[in-house]
């Protein structure tokens, strides 16, 4: 997600950002003066194609991303939990 977010933000939510002129090969078609990489690697938040592609996060990606997330937060909170608990014990058996 976070590679989308950035992808959003930070090339304005085009999916395909225009090479450099030195890169460019215009024979080569929109893989020539596009930079596809965004589109090849996420094409599930691609809608479009060539230099008309957007980045698309649907709310069912957007929820399933955020039900994660909370899983993730809640499984390290009980990690770290477990280890203070056993930090607390082994500093108790040292004094």
């Amino acid at each position: 997600m976070r590679v989308v977010r950035n992808q959003i933000v930070h090339n304005g939510g085009e999916a395909n950002k225009y090479k450099s002129m030195d890169d460019m090969d215009l024979a080569a078609g929109d893989a020539g003066y596009l930079d596809m990489e965004f589109s090849e690697k996420y094409p599930e938040y691609v809608s479009g194609s060539g230099v008309n592609a957007g980045v698309n996060v649907t709310q069912e990606q957007l929820q399933s991303m955020i039900e994660s997330s909370v899983a993730l937060v809640g499984w390290l909170a009980k990690e770290l939990r477990a280890r203070e608990a056993s930090s607390l014990e082994k500093s108790k058996g040292i004094q």
